[in-house]
């Protein structure tokens, strides 16, 4: 019994680290998503400051593909999705559902959770390990790859020609949407068969619409009328 209390108040905290780091994944997505429309859509004024959008930008997408990389790491010393799939296929008297049922108590509506959760999907639990398998998903390929050769460390042959790098190897918009997306399902389908528990992918509160306060201050501090050159002469410690 002991052995299965500290396996249970592990794997609650494998989850737990596991959606912060797609939660944050996503929460980095959005904010970017919601810059670049701003620009789109000529409600953000970016001319002006080229050097901190660019770089407020790029520290974003850096921030959400570092959180994705965690998420869908191999090492068999690391705390990953991967993980938690196996966690699950080998442990099917901790994932039943007398186990469940056991886990949920006396709560109501634990008689329809556990129907509804049930046993472990084995064929979906190898079709999940599958999709994070470099070797069977183009996708998840592509991130190990870019994390392996830039995130993780800087390949030497790489950064002599990083541009036909990213040409092969760089993951774009939808990309990373997917796994994000994924990843959210495995962490849920886990997280359903541990205690009926899911995960709402949704940014936190008000994060699609932030950036939209920062724009209605710029708003209303007016338009500026010098150039980043012009402010940046005017101070003489620079």
């Amino acid at each position: 019994m002991t052995t299965h209390a500290n396996f249970y108040r592990d794997f609650e905290a494998h989850l737990t680290f596991l959606y912060h780091e797609l939660f944050d994944a996503n929460v980095h997505f959005h904010i970017v998503n919601s810059i670049r429309k701003a620009v789109a859509n000529r409600n953000l004024e970016i001319d002006y400051s080229p050097i901190f959008w660019g770089y407020t930008i790029a520290a974003h997408v850096s921030a959400s593909i570092s959180h994705l990389c965690r998420a869908y790491d191999k090492d068999k010393r690391a705390l990953h999705l991967r993980f938690l799939l196996e966690a699950v296929r080998d442990n099917p008297d901790v994932f039943c559902k007398k186990a469940l049922k056991e886990r949920l108590g006396r709560q109501s509506g634990s008689e329809n959770l556990v129907a509804h959760f049930g046993d472990p999907d084995s064929a979906q639990i190898e079709r999940d390990i599958e999709f994070l398998d470099e070797n069977a998903s183009l996708l998840v390929k592509k991130l190990r790859v870019w994390s392996n050769n830039v995130a993780a460390h800087a390949n030497r042959e790489v950064s002599l020609d990083l541009e036909s790098f990213n040409e092969q190897w760089a993951l774009n918009h939808k990309d990373v949407e997917a796994l994000i997306s994924e990843g959210f399902r495995i962490l849920d389908r886990c997280g359903g068969w541990y205690k009926a528990t899911s995960y709402s992918d949704l940014p936190c509160s008000r994060a699609e619409k932030d950036h939209l306060y920062v724009v209605d201050a710029l708003r209303r501090a007016g338009a500026p009328q010098k150039n980043l050159y012009d402010l940046i002469a005017e101070y003489n410690d620079y």
